[in-house]
């Protein structure tokens, strides 16, 4: 096993090199299924072997779950993904000295500046010996959608924008704006489940009465529904009224309404169309992520040009379409901008 004695600085106890990615992996079944942040794993390590473990799925972090429900041996070293709030600072320290923890070391500081690091100082203040890795890419880029919202204060935005061959939005002005194939649609459901809210415009609700809703097999929770409306009138008849009711929202200011989604706890919104409403997502820079659905029809109306230098794109073939999916870094400042991509959109 090889081991990294540097990162825990705690003599004889040692921590696996691997550590972090360890902490990461034990995340993958949580995710989408926890929040709101932090969505962050605990691992107990001594002398190099993995001694314990929790994940997240409570009101307090799994750090403090970790010492709270584990007799560690002594001089264990406690780790965690991301930083915990601050709030949890006096409780944290004082397990840590009873179970004579030699060091808690972090993945990553909390996303948000508000509560950047200060963890970390109240415990060192206490005595207790804190590292941290400082790898804010790789932590947030296991859990983008939390790491957003705890960063920026609103949601993880990702649009998912199908298109025709000739890469058109809207297959015919005032019809249906439905193109993605049936594979397509299946793996669209697995997105919603995923997150937390489905948001689309009032005309796409108009045009196409969809559900809104989660019809996958993969057991996750429904998701809310957000309409964005100029006027706030749509019949109550429409399938999107159906179960839940849906959050209708006015206003051409999409940070601030994102910002109050954000405040009601949301973490992640999947963007559904219309045209318009991801013509005011992109005017106004206001995506983390956007999976574009080249589909094999033809002909329509409607063009969109993303702004700015683009992340490398991940392709996949599903059915007879394909998905081109763009993510921007959610851990640093968006690069500036660049020449525009003219072949998409």
């Amino acid at each position: 096993m090889t081991v990294a004695r540097d990162v825990a600085g705690a003599g004889s106890t040692d921590l696996p090199a691997d550590w972090l990615e360890s902490t990461l992996a034990d995340l993958d079944a949580f995710l989408g299924r926890t929040g709101p942040f932090p969505c962050s794993a605990a691992v107990a390590y001594h002398r190099g072997i993995r001694v314990a473990s929790r994940n997240p799925g409570s009101e307090r972090s799994a750090l403090l779950d970790l010492l709270r429900a584990e007799a560690l041996p002594p001089t264990a070293i406690v780790t965690c993904a991301i930083e915990p709030a601050v709030d949890e600072a006096d409780d944290i320290a004082l397990l840590a000295s009873r179970l004579k923890v030699a060091a808690v070391t972090l993945g990553a500081l909390h996303p948000s500046p508000a509560l950047r690091g200060r963890l970390a100082a109240r415990l060192r203040a206490q005595g207790v010996v804190v590292h941290c890795a400082a790898d804010d890419a790789a932590v947030s880029g296991h859990d983008r959608r939390h790491w957003a919202w705890a960063r920026f204060g609103r949601p993880y935005i990702h649009l998912k924008i199908s298109l025709t061959a000739d890469a058109a939005v809207v297959p015919t002005p005032g019809h249906s704006t439905s193109l993605a194939g049936r594979e397509s649609k299946a793996r669209i459901h697995d997105l919603r489940g995923r997150y937390d809210a489905v948001l689309v415009g009032a005309n796409t609700v108009r045009l196409d009465d969809p559900q809104l809703t989660y019809r996958g097999e993969a057991g996750y929770g429904q998701p809310r529904k957000i309409i964005l409306s100029r006027t706030g009138q749509l019949p109550p008849v429409l399938r999107a009224f159906r179960g839940e009711a849906p959050w209708i929202c006015a206003g051409a200011d999409l940070s601030a309404l994102a910002a109050e989604w954000g405040r009601a706890g949301i973490t992640s919104v999947l963007v559904e169309g219309g045209f318009e409403v991801y013509r005011q997502f992109i005017g106004q820079d206001l995506m983390d992520e956007v999976s574009l659905i080249w589909t094999p029809r033809t002909g329509g109306t409607g063009a969109l040009r993303l702004p700015g230098r683009l992340p490398l794109g991940e392709r996949a073939v599903v059915g007879e379409d394909v998905w081109e999916t763009l993510r921007w870094p959610v851990h640093e400042a968006r690069c500036a901008p660049g020449p525009q991509r003219a072949d998409i959109l």
